[in-house]
């Protein structure tokens, strides 16, 4: 049987000297295919088997694993193959899609548009990569199954309203609407940090659940409070999180966060799709080791230039 479908390349590994085995990421799910030759130089597939290339893939299926026959390519996304920053993330978005995925035909339309328009938005360079790899991680947490109500509390229930019990703002971030329609968010706003990050309920809970004390030990010996294991999050970001999860790419505009902001998605994000999803990428060590190197590289560079410095 010989049919077309629309992918986009989510892994390639050589398989010869010759040979290669793709994994598409196609509107109805991840299909594997066999690409004979297409290493050569001089084949007409080698275009076509790049990473995050996207395209009409003609493939011939037989038994077992079907074959490539021909390419014809849409969208080459050069651009995310020439900068290491970018072929990192790219990278780390591949492996968060895949896990995401169903196996040919049972896949997701959505996912394919919305991982599609992700890479597209990479390639361009307006955004920063890590807050785009934080939308995304979201994202797939929602298609997983594995993403709480972030508006509610994950222990009892309670919206996060204007104001907390302790009379801390809970949702210090802004929102709006720009010209063109998109989103904008915010998350710079410097409020109280009273809400936190339960591993234990999988979600944000309110300070009261926040301070409430642990269960007894098996011994009936009574656990200090707080509960242990709460991360203490910025108050923006309940509605931070519900906007990266439910808000589409194109809908999502400018997007500012402060460093505080940043370190508590990254770590909330980073529990949630470990613990609750079971999804833990290789490539995100390589994205912290490339980040550990462009701390140290500005740390550099600062004391340079107060050695500098008159």
């Amino acid at each position: 049987m010989l049919y077309n479908v629309e992918g986009i390349v989510i892994r390639t590994v050589a398989y010869g000297e010759t040979h290669a085995v793709v994994t598409l990421l196609t509107p109805a799910g991840t299909l594997g295919a066999m690409a004979r030759g297409a290493k050569k130089p001089q084949s007409r597939l080698a275009a076509g088997i790049q990473f995050c290339a996207q395209g009409i893939y003609t493939v011939y299926q037989g038994r077992g694993m079907g074959n490539l026959q021909q390419v014809e390519i849409t969208r080459s996304r050069r651009g995310l193959r020439e900068h290491l920053d970018k072929a990192a993330y790219a990278a780390y978005f591949c492996e968060l899609a895949a896990s995401a995925s169903e196996t040919y035909p049972q896949g997701s339309e959505s996912l394919f548009t919305q991982f599609s328009a992700l890479l597209d938005r990479l390639e361009e360079g307006r955004d920063d990569p890590e807050v785009l790899a934080r939308m995304w991680e979201a994202k797939i947490l929602y298609m997983l199954g594995a993403a709480p109500d972030w508006l509610h509390c994950a222990a009892c229930g309670a919206p996060f309203g204007t104001r907390t019990n302790g009379g801390a703002v809970a949702d210090a971030t802004t929102s709006g609407t720009a010209m063109d329609g998109r989103v904008v968010v915010s998350g710079t706003a410097p409020r109280p940090a009273a809400l936190g990050y339960s591993p234990f309920h999988g979600g944000l809970v309110c300070p009261r659940c926040r301070d409430m004390p642990a269960a007894p030990r098996p011994d009936g010996t009574p656990n200090a409070p707080p509960s242990p294991g709460i991360l203490p999050v910025p108050a923006a970001l309940p509605r931070i999180l519900h906007q990266f999860t439910h808000v589409p790419w194109n809908r999502l505009g400018t997007v500012q966060l402060s460093p505080p902001t940043r370190r508590a998605l990254d770590h909330v994000l980073r529990l949630q799709l470990r613990e609750f999803a079971g999804v833990s990428p290789r490539s995100r060590e390589f994205l912290d080791g490339l980040s550990s190197l462009e701390a140290e590289g500005e740390r550099l560079a600062r004391c340079e230039r107060d050695e500098n410095s008159p």
